[in-house]
Formats: C-alpha cells, structure tokens, sequence
C-alpha cells in the first residue's frame, strides 16, 4: 500500500493519541471524518494498521503472573522462593547461566515486587529481575 500525505498525518495523530475521535482528528488535519474513517479503513484492512487492547489483570481483581529471573550462588537452595507467602511459584526452570526462573503468580504487581526485594536481600542471590505478562487467563494463587 502506497501511504499518502493524509495517512502519515492519521498514523502521527494516532501515535500521540489514539484514542480521539475521527473528528478531532479530522480538523486537526484538515479533512472530512469520512475521509479519516475510509483511511483508517484501508490502513487496518492493508494491516498497516494494527489495535491491541492491553487488559490490566490487577484492575479487574486478578491476579499478576510474572517471571523472575535470578542469580544465585551455586551452593544455593533449589527454590529459594518456595516459603515467600505472598506469591505462588508455578515452575521453576534452571538456565544454562546456572540462573533459576521462577513463574510465579502474585495478588498483585505490589506483592510480586516485594517477592524480589525479597530475593535481592537475601545472601544466596547475586540479582534479581522480573519480567510482568500480560494475561488474563486463570492464575489461581
């Protein structure tokens, strides 16, 4: 797809907000709502365009699921998370770095980010890092 002057301006104005309405958009631009709504039609149908919606677990009452990567002494315990009472360990992995990844699911992004306070607190643990997914699927702690 060939992108006109109109549709670099549409895909500018969406980048800085993408929630206004066609209408805003079109006087910011200087053309009809209908020339906005068939642009931005032909940009999503061409796959220029592509909308995700991102749903926050916490907001609707559910719990987060994270991965914590850590880096730990050699003599250290298998799961050093296992008795830490505010997150649930799913898996454990070990990686060829000699690092443990904990998939834990925590009440909240508060309850998984004092679990790896924890973790860097403790003697056994040379760095700990989280990494939050983005899910709604059913995490029961």
């Amino acid at each position: 797809m060939q992108l006109t002057d109109t549709d670099l301006q549409i895909i500018e104005a969406l980048r800085k907000d993408a929630r206004q309405t066609n209408k805003a958009m079109a006087t910011s631009i200087g053309v009809s709502e209908e020339t906005i709504r068939r642009r931005v039609h032909t940009m999503v149908e061409s796959d220029v365009l592509q909308f995700h919606v991102n749903v926050s677990a916490e907001a609707l009452g559910m719990p987060v699921s994270a991965l914590i990567n850590v880096e730990v002494h050699p003599s250290s315990p298998d799961n050093i998370l296992e008795d830490y009472p505010s997150v649930h360990v799913k898996r454990v992995h070990d990686t060829v770095e000699g690092h443990q990844v904990y998939e834990i699911a925590a009440r909240d992004l508060e309850a998984a980010g004092a679990a790896v306070s924890h973790l860097r607190m403790n003697p056994d643990v040379i760095d700990a890092t989280i990494t939050f997914l983005h899910t709604t699927g059913d995490h029961r702690i």
